[in-house]
């Protein structure tokens, strides 16, 4: 076999997707990390899920998702003077992964801009603070989905 040769940076999102690809083949969702920082460790050399030196506490995760929600939606929300919601269709696709559980890549730039760095470890996969990050996000989209009546209760 051939050497070959990889120049990529391996993002979030590569990651969500390598776990759902490794689940969908099988392999427990608990077990998915595991195995991808084994692959992490053998093929690359790196370590994908390095150990945080300092745990986020839950309140700063739940604050930095609202950052990110309030940055991306608040323009979007009724005002007095417009009782409308602004959402396009890329909108409430957003919105509808996110209360699926599925983490938006632009979710991750607003968390590193407030101290979070997610690919730096600081919030790791099947941490706490991942689930505290992923159960807020859910639950502010539901919320407006909700609101918006794109979703009916």
């Amino acid at each position: 076999m051939k050497n070959i040769e990889i120049n990529t940076t391996i993002t979030f999102d590569n990651l969500l997707n390598t776990i759902k690809v490794l689940t969908d083949n099988g392999i427990e969702a608990d077990e998915a990390t595991t195995v991808l920082q084994a692959i992490g460790y053998t093929l690359l050399d790196t370590e994908l899920f390095p150990e945080q030196e300092e745990p986020a506490t839950q309140h700063d995760v739940v604050e930095a998702c609202r950052l990110f929600f309030n940055k991306y939606y608040a323009d979007k929300m009724p005002t007095k003077d417009n009782p409308n919601y602004f959402l396009n269709e890329a909108d409430i696709e957003d919105l509808e992964d996110m209360a699926m559980g599925q983490f938006p890549e632009r979710a991750v730039d607003v968390l590193e801009e407030n101290g979070w760095p997610v690919n730096d470890g600081e919030i790791e996969f099947g941490s706490d603070e991942f689930g505290w990050a992923m159960d807020t996000l859910a639950d502010l989209a539901e919320d407006l989905l909700y609101k918006a009546g794109i979703w009916e209760e």
